[in-house]
């Protein structure tokens, strides 16, 4: 998850942790945390071996081994914050972008520092898009200068670019054909043919015009659209508006797709978790669930393996709802010393790792199981980040 600009400008550091250690869990415990510093915005991607990385308002790239006393494997340095989340590839890259305009390329088993670096592509402006990298490696990468860069993933040459007509800071989204669907803050989200350099297919322009966030893809191709006019658009595989629901006010994050096909959208100004059936003829049919946290949410929900919907707002609150249930749907609640804007990730186990803005990194016991199984059941779509 891209970090809030005027958060990481001012430098915001609102508190500090120490390393802790929970030896048995309820449900929403702390298993344990570690103070990195910086501003943590990133959302976590996690490697098939279980290391961890994460970006930083500090500059640097974390890799963390959870299992081990010691935290930190190692640290990557850039020359500006990572806002940017990172993806990891087949082969283990690390791949990130930077604020200081640059596409990183990082060796996790590199033997020193020096070695880290497999290449870097400079593209002149700030990158807080995340990667997503393609069935063939191909690394997927937008920036504010408003266009979006195929690059490959072993060298980093540059392959093709497509110019949108407004900063580029949604992380590009990959459905099953290859299309890679852009959002841009002119309004418009774009569908590219990879296979063709890159050419375009359709635009699709928001009803007011407002920019158009990352999208989730669904198992039939139908692209969930996030926009900053409040709606979330249901958008066919060819171009053409299949429906849209407004959940009251602009929506930061990305929607989730849950088990049964149902999509889960959060508002930002109010919290306002709104779970919508696609398949529903109208509105009133449409809408499944409406829980109001009434505390602003910048991240993206994710999907247990037991369908709860955990949700981290920017107050330091994590919640788990059960989707289910209309009446009572909070199942647990967290709390933590500062503000969440990275998106909660699950792994197997059902530890939920997620990052804070005071620079803090936390695992919790989820309870779920893991993550659900999902045409796109978090940040990202899964725990490497590729976004496809």
């Amino acid at each position: 998850m891209k970090f809030p600009r005027s958060l990481l400008q001012a430098g915001i550091v609102l508190a500090s942790a120490v390393s802790t250690e929970v030896a048995l869990a309820a449900a929403g415990d702390t298993l344990w945390s570690e103070y990195l510093g910086g501003n943590l915005g990133s959302t976590v991607a996690v490697a098939p071996s279980g290391q961890v990385y994460v970006g930083s308002g500090d500059y640097r790239l974390y890799a963390l081994d959870p299992a081990n006393t010691e935290k930190v494997a190692w640290r990557f340095l850039s020359e500006d914050f990572i806002g940017s989340s990172p993806a990891i590839g087949a082969d283990g890259t690390v791949y990130v972008g930077s604020n200081d305009g640059k596409a990183y390329a990082l060796n996790p088993s590199a033997s020193s520092a020096e070695n880290r670096v497999k290449w870097l592509y400079d593209v002149g402006e700030s990158i807080y898009s995340s990667p997503a990298i393609g069935t063939g490696g191909t690394v997927y990468v937008g920036a504010d200068n408003g266009k979006v860069y195929a690059l490959n993933g072993q060298t980093g040459a540059w392959q093709w670019e497509f110019a949108t007509a407004g900063k580029v800071g949604a992380s590009p989204s990959i459905a099953a054909d290859g299309s890679l669907y852009i959002g841009s803050a002119d309004g418009y989200l774009y569908a590219l043919d990879t296979t063709m350099g890159g050419t375009e297919k359709w635009r699709f322009q928001t009803a007011a015009g407002e920019g158009v966030g990352s999208v989730a893809v669904g198992a039939d191709g139908t692209v969930f659209a996030p926009s900053q006019d409040g709606s979330l658009y249901a958008i066919t595989p060819n171009g053409f508006q299949a429906w849209s629901y407004n959940v009251g006010s602009k929506i930061a994050s990305t929607p989730v797709i849950l088990e049964n096909g149902y999509v889960a959208v959060v508002s930002y100004d109010s919290g306002r978790v709104v779970i919508l059936n696609p398949a529903a003829q109208d509105d009133t049919a449409r809408l499944v669930l409406s829980h109001t946290l009434n505390e602003k949410v910048f991240s993206t929900p994710t999907v247990g393996a037991d369908g709860s919907l955990i949700v981290a707002t920017m107050a330091g609150k994590v919640v788990a709802l059960d989707p289910s249930n209309n009446q009572n749907p909070v199942k647990w609640e967290w709390r933590g010393d500062s503000g969440f804007v990275a998106s909660p990730k699950l792994t197997a186990e059902g530890t939920l790792h997620i990052t804070s803005i005071d620079g803090t990194y936390y695992a919790l016991d989820s309870q779920t199981g893991g993550m659900a199984n999902t045409p796109w059941p978090v940040f990202g779509k899964n725990l490497v980040s590729t976004r496809r």
